[in-house]
């Protein structure tokens, strides 16, 4: 993440793609642009088992809000590229570097939009013929809850 912070004050807004069969870095920048698709792989896995929604909007498809040193980065996933951009803030809603890191929750979120989303879920799931008990025993299912 220093290679990162230090690579964004240089170019704050970037897709790997841009670089990637490019002469224009030298080579440890160039392996570490190379490896961007991992570390959204780990900032995805770590989204995924604490129940983070990305940022879904019409410019960036798949992103998060990354916070490290009291800077903020969107880093996403856009067709088949990394997309990363510096920011001054970026609300609410970020992940921790650290949280990553140590694989724990991050307190500053709330899950007020993803309770919501999963209300609106739930209720088309009734609506669709599914009875109370089908959706919990599926539930039980995907959270590997014994009975």
């Amino acid at each position: 993440m220093d290679w990162l912070e230090a690579f964004c004050d240089k170019y704050s807004k970037f897709y790997d793609d841009d670089f990637i069969f490019s002469d224009r870095l030298n080579k440890e920048d160039s392996e570490n642009v190379k490896k961007l698709r991992y570390f959204y792989e780990l900032i995805r896995e770590y989204a995924k088992n604490y129940f983070i929604v990305g940022n879904n909007n019409d410019d960036i498809f798949n992103s998060y809000n990354i916070k490290y040193n009291d800077n903020y980065y969107v880093i996403g996933f856009i067709i088949d590229s990394i997309y990363c951009k510096k920011e001054d803030t970026v609300g609410e809603k970020y992940i921790n570097f650290s949280d990553i890191m140590r694989f724990q929750k991050n307190k500053n979120l709330n899950h007020k939009k993803e309770i919501k989303y999963l209300e609106y879920v739930l209720h088309y799931l009734l609506e669709c013929g599914l009875t109370s008990k089908q959706i919990q025993e599926e539930t039980k299912k995907y959270l590997r809850i014994k009975k």
